[in-house]
């Protein structure tokens, strides 16, 4: 499993990122059946969103970051936060640890993967 965390910008809802890196996700050709989000959190001021999917999300997250997006992934034996410009280390014990209120979505690797994320009529 691979953790990782993306910048929440605003006041933005939780599926709203989630749609983002499902929606990127396939623009690039990454499958992955579920994406597990587990929680938000804070690194200096910006607020993150903490998940977990089976597979690499290296070029996703590269895609995201050249987009404006601050970044949380693992790289050696610890993490680090591409912000603005700026790298920096991330707690491993913040990244790792047991989520506080777990949410699974469906991902692009999964059939009607994009239904969750539309609007009801």
């Amino acid at each position: 499993m691979r953790y990782f965390a993306v910048e929440i910008r605003g006041g933005e809802p939780d599926i709203v990122v989630v749609g983002l890196i499902c929606q990127k996700a396939h623009e690039l050709g990454i499958k992955f059946t579920k994406i597990e989000v587990m929680d938000r959190f804070t690194l200096g001021v910006t607020n993150f969103l903490r998940c977990r999917v089976k597979g690499c999300v290296a070029k996703l997250l590269d895609l995201l970051y050249g987009e404006g997006r601050s970044v949380v992934h693992a790289e050696g034996t610890g993490f680090v936060a591409r912000m603005r410009g700026r790298k920096g280390v991330a707690s491993t014990t913040m990244m790792l640890s047991s989520p506080r209120s777990p949410m699974v979505f469906r991902g692009p690797g999964a059939q009607y993967w994009e239904r969750q994320f539309q609007t009801p009529n």
